[in-house]
Formats: C-alpha cells, sequence, structure tokens
C-alpha cells in the first residue's frame, strides 16, 4: 500500500517475523531456533539481517509478538530486569538495521495462560480476558501494554502496535 509522508508518496511492503522476540529471549523454549531449546541471540539476528537484506525488494516492516506465548510470558513479572534488558537488545537491533516493526503486544488466551501460571489454581479463559475487565487475565494484559507503549512509544522503528491477533 502507498501513504504519505509530508508530501512525498511512501510505499511499504511488509512480512510477519512472528517469533523475533521469542528466539531471543531465555524465558523462551520454541521450536522457531536453530537449537530447537531456549533462545539464542544469532537465531534473532539472523532473522533481522534477513529481513534487512529482504528490504533490497521494498520489504523494510516486519511484524512480531511483542510478549512470550503462554506460561513463560511470566517471565515478564517473575524477572521484568532480564525481560526488558533482552527486548531492548531487539529493538535496538532493529533500529541499527534500518528496520521498522509492527509488535503485536496482545491475545486474549495468551494472558489468561500467563495469568492461570503465575497464580496457581486460577482458571481463567480467553473469554475472561475479553469479556470480565476485572479479571487477573484482563489487568495483566493491561498493565504489560502501559508497559511496553510506555517504552517504545518514542522509538522510530515503531509503525504502529496490533492490539490482538486471531481474536475469534
Amino acid at each position: 500500500g502507498a501513504c504519505e509522508q509530508g508530501s512525498m508518496p511512501v510505499r511499504l511492503a511488509g512480512a510477519n517475523i512472528f517469533d523475533s522476540l521469542w528466539v531471543t529471549s531465555s524465558g523462551m523454549q520454541t521450536c522457531c531456533n536453530s537449537s530447537g531449546g531456549p533462545a539464542v541471540w544469532a537465531d534473532a539476528l539472523a532473522a533481522l539481517k534477513a529481513a534487512k537484506a529482504t528490504g533490497r525488494s521494498g520489504i523494510r516492516v516486519f511484524r512480531f509478538f511483542a510478549s512470550l506465548f503462554g506460561s513463560p510470558g511470566k517471565m515478564w513479572r517473575q524477572n521484568s530486569t532480564l525481560y526488558w534488558k533482552e527486548f531492548d537488545k531487539l529493538m535496538n537491533a532493529i533500529e541499527e538495521l534500518g528496520l521498522y516493526c509492527i509488535p503485536s503486544i496482545g491475545t486474549g488466551g495468551m494472558w489468561s495462560q500467563q495469568a492461570n501460571a503465575l497464580l496457581v489454581g486460577l482458571n481463567e479463559t480467553a473469554n475472561d480476558v475479553v469479556l470480565n475487565s476485572s479479571s487477573v487475565s484482563r489487568q495483566l494484559q493491561d498493565e504489560y501494554f502501559r508497559q511496553i507503549v510506555k517504552r517504545y512509544k518514542d522509538r522510530s522503528s515503531v509503525l504502529f502496535w496490533e492490539l490482538g491477533n486471531e481474536l475469534n
């Protein structure tokens, strides 16, 4: 599509590199990296460099999940210093490579899984996040949204925020 920057038209093409954060976080075990286990920075850097290389064909923008999925997401609450250090490293690399991103900051099921992992005996579902504003899941989601937007709102590499994924 095309948009305008000042009086100049701008054409953007993008890609979905959904696991960019997952392969950079020590809190996430994923099949999406070369080791098939804990995240390694080399995998994330390789993915970002591949995105940069595709820039010659017009792709300079990518979308990624901007939180850990499922119970590993509790790392954000349990070790926030390390979590944000690793996230900052990813964001710095995106800017150093001259790329732009669309961070996807949440889906209902993800937040209920994190809430259930943090509080033994809690049994919330994706519906609690969407329909129950006093649920633990919704409170976690809202807190995360505030923190991430405040932290990265001034980054030139962030084009906009995606507030959900497949909310069907």
